[in-house]
């Protein structure tokens, strides 16, 4: 038998009203629960409270260059490394592997 809600907010089963309300009553909000705890303040206040510390910059990426050679050679350069992603015949598809590399043909090209 399937289980079904009534319009009067039961569950009914085999068309058998349990007596049973399908759902429960309402609780408190968050902010509600925050002035419960001992706090005391407008929405606003318990809002602002949700905020942490700013966490440190991070280190800047590297930026990179992509040329076409003209050839039917594309390249990738960091300034430092280059690496050529199209040699004219397979089309490879870069991605960012999880170390945040630049992946492309499956090699990790060591480039952020």
């Amino acid at each position: 038998l399937t289980p079904e809600i009534g319009t009067n907010n039961h569950w009914i089963i085999g068309g058998v009203d349990t007596g049973i309300v399908a759902g429960g009553q309402n609780g408190d909000s968050a902010y509600e629960e925050w002035l419960a705890a001992g706090h005391s303040g407008s929405e606003q206040d318990f809002l602002d409270a949700l905020v942490g510390p700013s966490g440190q910059d991070g280190v800047d990426g590297t930026s990179v260059t992509v040329t076409d050679n003209g050839n039917g050679t594309v390249t990738v350069s960091d300034g430092t490394t280059d690496v050529v992603v199209s040699d004219g015949t397979d089309g490879l598809t870069p991605e960012i592997g999880t170390n945040n590399h630049w992946i492309i043909g499956g090699v990790d090209t060591g480039i952020v």
